[in-house]
Formats: C-alpha cells, structure tokens, sequence
C-alpha cells in the first residue's frame, strides 16, 4: 500500500483494501473456525512465529506472515516469550474485517461499508433500537446455504462489523465472577454482550447475575447490557433484549 501511495502522488486513501485479500485465507480461517478475538485478547507464544507446511496451515501462523497481525508488545513469562498482537493500523484492520464479513455473509464490500455507517450512527448515539434492528436486517439478508451452526461464527461476523467501526471492542472480557462475551465503547457508552443460541434464553440474566457491568460504572458512561441469542437453523437474531443500567443498580 505504500508504494501505491507514492504512485497515486502522495494522496491519502486505503491503498491496502486496493490490493486485496487471499480468498483461501478467508476460507482457511472459516473452515478452521478460528476465533479471531480470541487471539487479540491474549497473548500468545512463539510458536505462532513458527513457519507453517503447506498441507497443515495454521490461520494465525498466516495472518502474522502476510502482515495482517503484528505484534503489539511482549511479556516474558514462565521462561517464554508470549506476544500481544494486533491490526498494523487502520487501514489494515478495515481492509480485512470488511473482507472478513463479506466471506461470512456473501455481501459484497460496498455493502459492508454502506452498512457501517448505520452501525456508526446508532452507536455514537446510544439507540440500541436502531442498532438491534440493524443488526437483526442485516443477519436476516444472509443467504441460508452460509449459514453456521457455530456461536463462533455469529461471533465473529458481529466483531468483525464493530471492529470496521474502529471502536475499543474486547472479546471474552474478564471479570470477577465470569467472563463477558464482548464489550464495545464508545466516548459516551458501554455497550456489553452475551451471546446465546437456539433455546438459551439467559443471556441478558447472566449479565445482570454476575453483575459484568460493574466494572465500567466509574466511566460515568450510559451502560447498555444486551443479550443476544441467534437462531441456527435460520441464521437470524431470535431475540434480542437490552437493559439501561440505572445509577442506583
């Protein structure tokens, strides 16, 4: 991308989306089911650094090679090295998580990113509702036959779309009694997540149990608690209920 810049004459733009994506990457992180927030929310050992055989490709090995991830920092612990990665930049991290849904959903680039925008308003606003029925319109337009019977999959199409949004989005956020599944933020709200499928319907109760919100009270931010729960066999937000936490709470 930096060498499209100098041939564009110095003009800023995405050079990085222009030159594309591997299909097969795309598909090997599918196939594998590689949770990709997973890896970015804990360190992981030098192994990853390893170099791969061809017949038995490891997703992480390849994102780190093609400079997809890079590494973010580092921790030596029990005698190891262990690294913190992360998107290069922006630019980066657009590129791949716009191309990320499409290979999950079959929507085409423009679409994703025409729908970002939808997701940017309702975020930056803090109108769960138009951030649900977003949500629940987009998941309803994906083909049935790319349909995932996996939390993993829905999970990682609902990331990959906050992540095109550039905002702070942990996965598998630690807490004192549990982990949360995810917590986005913006400059004014919390928006935190469990996920549920098929007949689960204790999403929202779990986090109001385990009080997972408790932890962001000091941020003086509105906190949204959601809980989610998806439908396998149709591959669509069953439900979907939300809750304000109140400052007596």
């Amino acid at each position: 991308s930096l060498a499209r810049f100098f041939e564009q004459g110095g003009k800023f733009k995405n050079y990085w989306f222009e030159t594309g994506t591997p299909s097969f990457l795309m598909e090997l992180v599918k196939k594998t089911r590689f949770n990709f927030d997973d890896v970015l929310s804990k360190p992981v050992s030098s192994m990853a650094f390893n170099a791969f055989e061809i017949d038995k490709i490891d997703p992480l090995t390849l994102l780190l090679q093609t400079g997809y991830l890079t590494i973010k920092s580092m921790v030596k612990k029990y005698n190891m090295l262990w690294y913190w990665l992360d998107f290069p930049n922006r630019e980066v991290s657009f590129s791949f998580n716009t191309t990320l849904v499409n290979a999950y959903t079959r929507k085409t680039d423009n679409f994703v990113v025409n729908f970002s925008e939808q997701l940017t308003e309702a975020m930056e606003t803090g109108n769960v509702k138009q951030l649900r029925k977003a949500m629940e319109v987009f998941f309803a337009g994906i083909s049935y036959d790319v349909h995932h019977k996996d939390e993993s999959n829905f999970e990682n199409i609902f990331f990959a779309l906050f992540r095109l949004l550039g905002y702070y989005i942990k996965a598998e956020s630690r807490t004192n009694d549990g982990r949360i599944d995810a917590v986005a933020e913006t400059e004014k709200y919390v928006f935190i997540f469990e996920f549920k499928l098929d007949n689960d319907d204790s999403a929202l109760s779990q986090i109001k149990e385990k009080e997972y919100y408790k932890q962001y009270e000091l941020s003086k931010k509105k906190i949204f608690l959601n809980g989610v729960r998806f439908d396998t066999q149709t591959g669509q937000i069953a439900d979907w209920q939300t809750e304000e936490v109140k400052a007596d709470d």
